[in-house]
């Protein structure tokens, strides 16, 4: 890229991260791209994901006026909510890192992916006598549990591939094997009682879930498998025995039937915990995504490596339990790859990317789109 390019291409990206965008408030993320696409060959359109999920925008997707949809199609993406708002901060380059002040979260995740995909399209000339078939897709609620990607319909594209910049991992990385999650919810019943005056006739829920929870192992079990207990809450005075506690939690791991297997286990503990006690327990689990492993021949395995080759990087094919879009594509049935961005610290007040890692990761997106045209 030249210098100029890379300026531009921060410039898209600062200007991104001081735009307020928290999940399900991207309403003015989607403006500032509408308005950047205005008078350029694309149609902007935008679904009803924010209206189902009582958001104030929905998806967009971008269009390239000559997009044949009775031929493949291939899909490029990036979440425009960040976890925390970040229109108030300062942004500090230095040394080649981009960074806020230190007041909240850059938002490198994911409007870096926002920028490489902007600039891509503010770039579009470079591709038009091609007429690629190409959609670039900006989500909403990603943070949130993938809400966005969830409700997005390609049901009428034939979609060949798609491709996620999101990764907080350094460009030449991209996420080929991803573990699922499953969250959980222990909700247990015991009984109130004085606990001066007649604390054996109380069951106290909460020593009921302590007692269960000496038998769940938490933490890292193995490289794609973690169990994480993430909140505990319950009773009503210091003076009354607990009758109830709520304990939640999440399980991630490479296949639906480990995830299934380590929640059998879990609500089992619980269960052991709350007969024993005379308690009664309500045990629930919602999947938040499905995992994910890309065979080394699929078509984005082959072109993400080769741009990646391409860009002067070393490919760096990971298994990684963190979840994207790309695990809700996966499960819709299109191949998704994410790849490696460099926004890093994710969600944090010393977040960072390097200006190198941004260009880097344009560069990518470059390869990507000419070997789309070379094929």
């Amino acid at each position: 890229m030249s210098t100029t390019s890379t300026e531009a291409l921060i410039q898209v990206f600062t200007e991104l991260v001081r735009i307020p965008g928290i999940s399900l408030q991207e309403q003015n993320v989607a403006l500032f791209i509408r308005e950047c696409l205005a008078d350029l060959p694309f149609r902007v359109e935008m679904d009803d994901a924010g209206a189902t999920l009582g958001g104030n925008t929905g998806n967009l997707i971008v269009k390239p006026h000559h997009l044949d949809v009775t031929k493949p199609v291939r899909v490029y993406m990036a979440h425009m909510d960040t976890v925390r708002d970040t229109s108030g901060i300062g942004i500090i380059r230095q040394d080649g890192r981009i960074t806020s002040d230190g007041t909240s979260q850059l938002g490198a995740d994911n409007r870096a992916g926002v920028a490489v995909l902007m600039h891509l399209l503010l770039n579009h000339s470079r591709w038009q006598d091609h007429n690629l078939n190409y959609l670039v897709v900006f989500s909403v609620a990603e943070e949130i549990g993938l809400k966005g990607a969830e409700l997005m319909d390609l049901s009428g594209y034939d979609v060949e591939g798609v491709f996620v910049f999101d990764s907080s991992k350094r460009p030449g990385a991209y996420i080929r094997d991803c573990a699922g999650k499953f969250r959980f919810e222990a909700e247990i019943m015991g009984r109130a009682a004085h606990s001066a005056v007649a604390p054996e006739e109380g069951i106290s829920a909460i020593m009921v879930a302590a007692e269960a929870l000496r038998d769940v192992r938490i933490g890292r079990l193995n490289e794609m498998t973690t169990i994480n207990i993430g909140r505990i809450t319950g009773g009503e005075a210091n003076n009354i025995v607990a009758p109830s506690c709520l304990v939640t939690g999440e399980v991630r791991s490479e296949t639906m039937q480990e995830v299934a297997a380590h929640l059998d286990s879990i609500e089992a503990s619980f269960q052991k915990a709350a007969s024993r006690a005379g308690a009664t327990l309500t045990f629930t689990r919602t999947k938040d995504f499905a995992p994910y492993a890309l065979p080394e021949g699929s078509i984005v395995v082959l072109a993400v490596e080769e741009a990646i080759r391409r860009a002067g990087l070393t490919v760096q094919p990971l298994r990684y339990s963190g979840g994207s879009d790309a695990n809700v594509m996966n499960e819709k049935g299109f191949k998704a790859v994410n790849i490696g961005i460099g926004a890093q610290k994710p969600h944090a007040d010393d977040e960072f990317i390097l200006e190198e890692d941004l260009t880097a990761a344009y560069v990518i997106a470059e390869h990507l789109m000419d070997l789309h045209s070379k094929m």
